[in-house]
């Protein structure tokens, strides 16, 4: 009977346990909180009907706060490193930790009583971190080059700031996620007394055709710290296709090249054409000058002649040939035949020699004015052919300079190939030195 009764007492408790129970509705702790922010965390329960006797918070099992509704003041502080609960903005339900720091992350656990007789517990608990960001800025792209050929190797690695936990990072290629195995993973690097870690990400292939998009290559570093932090870097490289052999046509050199164009050749070749331009300039300045004093020259005399032969026809009513002092002569002339005029019958021979040797006269200066502009018409083919010879010689000085400067970019960044390089080198200098020679013995 006794036992009958004990039984009866048990599953009484248990029924009044099952009717008026307390539990937890829900506990909600950040996963991550930026370093210096302020951090909430909350307990939601649900009494059932009993009285509630406390609510304590716990870090890493160490208790820092205590609400109990029957103390004066109800809530009460436990001073613990790296915890600051802001009492004014906490309740029952709620604790608010001020200017969070890397010692405040670790298991947050809240613990929730009833009254007496049951004093019914009830717990849960979340992690949270606390991230300090990056101060570094974007992440850094070191070991690339600013240009590669096909074959080359890509080595560069992605190294971002400072920060707690360490960021991910990631690589892009053309705007698309790199392959695993072009990845070179690195140990992260602790530093400081908060243990701050940096994380460096390689990226290492064999450059191919497919890894150009209208001639460049687009590298790009993502650094990521859940949905709070993102920051990437990109790097833009241009593709340099290996430089042809000079082929040699007719009187001058060409160079066949589908690359872009090296600063250093560039710089060559705007000096090479500025060159051209300039002794072409002076050679069309020259041709012009003279052909305008050569036409201006002939257009005066005949101006002239024209001008006198007039004048004379008013006086002898004849044609006369021109010459420079024929208009002093002839009014010396006409004086002197003024004077004499009544002896003219018997100096008529005399005044025929006179004519007769004017006439020389005029003969031979048109002679000599055509002579001159005869010669300097002559000039001008000999300066254009001496232009043309100039310029071979400089363009064939040129080409040798470009040439020597290309084989040698070629030899370097193709280390793996020096053999077949140096004989390339070899091959291009003397055709370059032989093009060379041919046109300096043209030029002389």
């Amino acid at each position: 009977m006794t036992l009958i009764f004990v039984l009866f007492l048990i599953s009484f408790f248990n029924l009044l346990d099952y009717t008026f129970s307390l539990r937890l509705v829900e506990v909600r702790i950040p996963n991550y909180v930026i370093k210096g922010s302020t951090a909430q965390l909350e307990c939601l329960y649900d009494l059932d009907g009993e009285a509630l006797y406390s609510v304590k918070w716990y870090k890493d099992g160490n208790e820092f706060y205590r609400y109990v509704p029957r103390d004066m003041p109800p809530a009460q502080t436990f001073l613990l490193p790296g915890v600051s609960v802001n009492v004014h903005n906490s309740s029952d339900a709620i604790v608010t930790l001020r200017e969070v720091n890397l010692q405040t992350a670790g298991r947050f656990r809240c613990e929730v009583s009833g009254e007496a007789p049951s004093f019914q517990t009830v717990t849960e608990h979340g992690d949270m971190v606390v991230v300090s960001l990056p101060d570094q800025g974007p992440p850094k792209i070191s070991g690339g080059r600013p240009r590669y050929q096909i074959g080359d190797w890509v080595r560069i690695n992605c190294t971002a700031g400072r920060s707690k936990p360490a960021v991910q990072l990631s690589w892009f290629i053309n705007g698309e996620v790199a392959e695993p195995q072009y990845l070179r993973k690195y140990n992260t690097i602790l530093s400081g007394r908060e243990g701050l870690e940096t994380s460096v990400l390689g990226l290492q292939f064999r450059v191919e055709q497919h890894h150009f998009r209208n001639g460049d290559m687009k590298l790009k570093c993502v650094a990521s710290l859940s949905t709070f932090y993102w920051r990437s870097n990109e790097e833009s490289v241009e593709g340099d296709r290996p430089q042809k052999a000079p082929v040699l046509e007719s009187r001058e050199t060409v160079y066949a090249s589908n690359s872009r164009a090296d600063p250093v050749q560039a710089s060559k070749s705007d000096s090479t054409l500025l060159l051209k331009t300039s002794n072409t300039i002076i050679l069309i300045i020259t041709t012009l000058i003279t052909s305008y004093g050569c036409l201006g020259r002939l257009l005066g005399i005949k101006h002239n002649c024209i001008k006198l032969t007039l004048q004379h026809k008013k006086v002898n009513r004849k044609p006369i040939y021109c010459y420079e002092k024929l208009k002093k002569q002839q009014q010396q002339q006409q004086q002197h035949e003024q004077q004499e005029h009544y002896r003219h019958h018997h100096h008529h021979h005399r005044h025929h020699d006179e004519e007769s040797d004017d006439n020389t006269k005029n003969e031979l200066y048109f002679n000599k004015e055509m002579s001159r502009l005869l010669l300097q018409l002559l000039l001008l083919p000999m300066l254009l052919l001496l232009y043309i010879h100039t310029q071979e010689f400089t363009i064939a000085t040129t080409s040798v300079s470009s040439a020597k400067q290309l084989t040698t970019d070629k030899v370097n960044n193709n280390n793996s190939n020096s053999s077949e390089a140096t004989t390339s080198v070899s091959a291009v200098a003397i055709q370059v030195d032989t093009i060379a020679q041919n046109h300096t013995l043209k030029s002389r």
